[in-house]
């Protein structure tokens, strides 16, 4: 999976910053390469992030990308803070945003919690989801008008425009 440092928060909505960029036809069609292709592209995320959102599924984006920020944690001593906002936010069983991890990854992630909080405390849920998007909510992005609806040809500007507008709603 994609490196964190790679990637920017979106969120709260549509990048300030993106709104004025716009991605080369090359660069989107990078995105269908592989879900770490899309990832690690600022402006893919946020694209990505708005398809989750009208799926209702944009947790599983929210928890990958939140265990990427716990991973890189420095002090460490912040780690066992963040541990339980993320457990509680996305593991627990009563989660209100709970991700749809198999029982026994998630007793084992709690286990290993209990156990004492270090930067792989969530390895097996995140590449559990990771592993659901790509092979659930990325090839039905691939196939949504968002993606798969682009105009094929180099001046991409309407699509763009298109897109920054349902974007920033």
């Amino acid at each position: 999976p994609p490196c964190s440092s790679c990637m920017l928060e979106t969120s709260g909505g549509f990048s300030n910053s993106l709104l004025f960029y716009r991605p080369s036809s090359a660069e989107v069609r990078r995105w269908a390469e592989s879900l770490e292709a899309l990832l690690t592209n600022q402006y893919g995320l946020a694209v990505f992030r708005h398809f989750l959102r009208s799926e209702f599924s944009e947790e599983n984006l929210d928890f990958w990308l939140a265990v990427e920020r716990f991973k890189n944690t420095r002090p460490f001593s912040k780690m066992a803070a963040r541990a339980v906002k993320i457990q509680e936010e996305f593991i627990s069983a009563n989660a209100a945003r709970q991700v749809n991890v198999d029982a026994s990854v998630r007793e084992m992630t709690n286990q290993s919690l209990r156990l004492g909080v270090t930067p792989t405390s969530f390895q097996l849920a995140q590449d559990q989801i990771f592993s659901l998007m790509e092979t659930d909510s990325y090839p039905r992005f691939l196939k949504s008008r968002l993606y798969a609806h682009r105009p094929e040809n180099e001046t991409l500007k309407p699509f763009w425009i298109f897109l920054s507008k349902m974007l920033t709603v």
